[in-house]
């Protein structure tokens, strides 16, 4: 990514500023990250539209910009040179897109942040942003099963944003007991076919078209299925064995004395030869 705005950046820009933000505002991207607009209310009652990532200082009397990304996190000040808090905000909005236009990986970018304030556990990390092993136990019969999921933020019909967590694949206990080889295959071909469904969710981000269903595989264009093999290069490998043995282990600890009686002692790891796995 160049260190340059574009043109079409650079037209979003003034088109924003032209409009102004005592009004509402269109979701806009600039170099790759989405920009939506929310409602800030000044001290004298007066309401502007900032972009999210904008929060004003009404003591200090400026307003301050912080975006996190791939590799860290930007940063931006300006306070009131009149007593106009729009034109400080305007002042302040093209100095923010200089700055992400500076970053080379924006938040849309495949790989995971690599800081984040909540610990990421080695067993479940896919090493995609917005791909995760989700983990789930029926209340009914305890049957312990995990499953793939992409995030996204749909765009609903007022405008508004939602989150949507769409399900790629699901393997319970018992299956994967039956066929661990031919589950883990699945599994790490779903795993891709995820990264691949996040990737063209980025890309419809990134030219500033948020979708208002969910993306899905049928979705993925011959432009992402033509970097697959890198796509998938920048997936952590998912152990089904050492997840499920894990749960297992730690079901007497959780169980009843009633249901500790029926619970087997030995693992996935002593019923299954290791070489019949993937790891």
């Amino acid at each position: 990514m160049s260190n340059e705005l574009s043109e079409r950046d650079q037209h979003v820009i003034h088109v924003v500023l032209n409009n102004g933000f005592r009004q509402p505002q269109p979701e806009v991207c600039i170099a790759g990250f989405p920009m939506t607009f929310r409602r800030v209310m000044l001290g004298d009652n007066t309401a502007l539209w900032a972009p999210r990532g904008f929060s004003r200082h009404g003591k200090a009397r400026a307003w301050r910009f912080k975006r996190n990304h791939t590799h860290g996190s930007i940063s931006a000040y300006c306070s009131d040179q009149t007593d106009d808090p729009e034109e400080s905000l305007k002042r302040l909005w093209v100095r923010a897109c200089q700055k992400l236009a500076e970053v080379q990986c924006p938040t849309t970018s495949l790989t995971a942040p690599a800081s984040s304030l909540r610990a990421r556990d080695p067993l479940l990390d896919t090493g995609i942003t917005g791909v995760s092993i989700q983990q789930r136990r029926c209340p009914f019969s305890g049957e312990f099963s995990i499953f793939i999921a992409v995030l996204q933020r749909l765009r609903a019909a007022n405008g508004d944003h939602y989150s949507h967590y769409e399900c790629i694949r699901n393997v319970s206990a018992k299956k994967f007991r039956q066929d661990p080889d031919s589950e883990q295959a699945d599994f790490d071909e779903a795993l891709v076919t995820a990264a691949m469904i996040r990737f063209e969710y980025n890309y419809w981000i990134t030219v500033g078209a948020r979708p208002s269903e969910p993306v899905t595989s049928k979705w993925i264009s011959e432009t992402t299925l033509a970097q697959r093999a890198w796509i998938a290069s920048h997936i952590q490998p998912v152990s089904l064995r050492a997840i499920f043995d894990r749960e297992r282990q730690a079901e007497p600890a959780l169980a009843t004395p009633e249901d500790r009686q029926q619970l087997p002692t030995d693992t996935f790891s002593e019923r299954v030869p290791a070489n019949a796995i993937h790891d």
